[in-house]
């Protein structure tokens, strides 16, 4: 499912929240400012499917102000009038809140794709480990290496796993740019790499993280992963055997799939197609990991604009898992 699919089919189930919430409002003015409100809230929800989970409010309510009401200004003006007439005009105004947000999702999401679109995967994602001169193969350490595209949420997922905010995460598209490694438990470090990009030497770095890593996890948070994903994830879990045999560690290098913001999908999708998606990625790496190494989670959740505890026992289950059988 795209991201515009995604995001249409949050704001039809938001409609019927929003509804509730404009009708309530009998005051006159107060129809505005609830659908001010609403705006707000849609420009989250819509920018974490189009940004990532470090999406902040405070770029939400910026972009509200750049989006506006003026794409719903003439419907405004009539629910404003039905406010007038009580008891039949309030009830009138069910009528009409309902195409009125979702007209505003439809102008928050045209902004998002039209501002937005040089951050698409599909057109920014290259690896080029062959340009890396590697002499001699050692023996990986205990390190566990977060990798994937940008805003995928890698620091926020390190940080869930630390318990505490060791790495920095923000609004920017690409906040981190090195790698940067944290003690994390039983004698492993836990390591926060760049996004893969369209970038040479990003690429290096990445590639270099992963060379002497025990564990990598690749982090999407998109989905169904992309062409230009799986062609990495098949080369890391090719590197990852060869090395192996160089470093005569056979088998001790290993590679896990973590999907991420399931929350956003759980807000937008019914169980079943949640389910369909999810064997659906499966099926997508099986050739190169078994299924109990694709594990799905939600680093930093949001509800109502709250952060909500981290939602990762399946991936914490999995690196306790590799570690165990390491010894």
């Amino acid at each position: 499912m795209s991201k515009r699919d995604r995001a249409r089919e949050w704001v039809n189930n938001y409609a019927i929240t929003g509804t509730g919430i404009v009708v309530a409002a009998i005051i006159p003015g107060s129809t505005s400012i609830a659908l001010m409100a609403i705006e707000g809230t849609m420009c989250f929800h819509i920018g974490r499917i189009y940004r990532g989970d470090d999406f902040s409010m405070k770029e939400a309510g910026a972009i509200a102000a750049s989006v506006g009401l003026a794409a719903v200004a003439g419907q405004i003006i009539a629910l404003e009038a039905l406010t007038l007439v009580p008891w039949a005009g309030w009830a009138a105004k069910a009528a009409i809140a309902g195409g009125i947000i979702k007209a505003l999702g439809e102008a928050i999401i045209s902004y998002y794709e039209n501002k937005d679109s040089q951050f698409s995967p599909t057109s920014t994602i290259t690896f080029k480990p062959q340009t890396i001169e590697i002499v001699e193969i050692e023996p990986p350490n205990k390190i566990i290496t977060l990798i994937g595209t940008t805003s995928a949420g890698k620091s926020s997922t390190a940080n869930a796993l630390l318990g505490y905010e060791a790495f920095s995460i923000g609004a920017e598209h690409g906040t981190t740019t090195q790698v940067n490694q944290e003690d994390y438990m039983r004698g492993y470090s836990l390591r926060d790499t760049p996004g893969l990009m369209d970038d040479t030497n990003f690429n290096e770095i990445v590639w270099e993280a992963i060379q002497d890593s025990e564990l990598v996890i690749y982090v999407t948070g998109e989905g169904q992963l992309y062409r230009q994903e799986l062609e990495i994830f098949k080369r890391i879990r090719e590197s990852q055997i060869q090395w192996d045999q160089d470093s005569e560690t056979m088998g001790v290098r290993q590679l896990a799939l973590y999907v991420n913001r399931e929350d956003v999908k759980q807000s937008t999708m019914d169980s079943q197609t949640i389910q369909q998606e999810a064997n659906l990625i499966r099926n997508q790496v099986s050739q190169w990991i078994p299924s109990h190494k694709v594990v799905f989670g939600a680093s930093s959740p949001i509800a109502r604009g709250i952060r909500q505890p981290a939602q990762i026992e399946a991936l914490e289950s999995l690196i306790n898992s590799h570690i165990n059988n390491q010894k």
